[in-house]
């Protein structure tokens, strides 16, 4: 509950965050915090992964789970030369979002947080694959 407390304290005017980016991370991490479902690691497949992400953002896990296997057959470690994991994303691309410095490009984990907030945000048109 402090933990809460915390973090929420963050995202009030004043209290830290200063961007656009802060806050989303702010809101990402309380919504986290308060679904302990989603504090666990994802360890158990990439599927529980992609579940997880959809559920923090709130958005359709079957367009993500669709968008994973068209991209890399549900692959963490894919790459096609310019364009990295389970989602493939240009590096600058995966730059953008709030989870960049917070974990690896190639973890199944951080990659479907990434692509599951961008679709969120609208940005899901960014992939062919829809």
């Amino acid at each position: 509950m402090v933990l809460l407390a915390a973090v929420t304290a963050l995202a009030l005017p004043g209290g830290g965050c200063q961007t656009h980016v802060c806050t989303e991370r702010v809101a990402a991490k309380t919504w986290e915090t308060a679904d302990y479902r989603l504090r666990h690691r994802c360890n158990h497949s990439v599927l529980a992964c992609i579940d997880r992400a959809a559920h923090l953002h709130r958005v359709n896990r079957w367009t993500l789970r669709r968008r994973a296997w068209c991209e890399s057959t549900m692959n963490p470690l894919a790459s096609n030369g310019t364009h990295i994991g389970l989602f493939q994303f240009l590096p600058s691309t995966y730059a953008t979002t709030p989870y960049a410095g917070r974990g690896s490009i190639w973890s199944a984990k951080w990659n479907s947080l990434a692509a599951a907030w961008m679709q969120r945000v609208g940005r899901g048109n960014e992939w062919t694959c829809q």
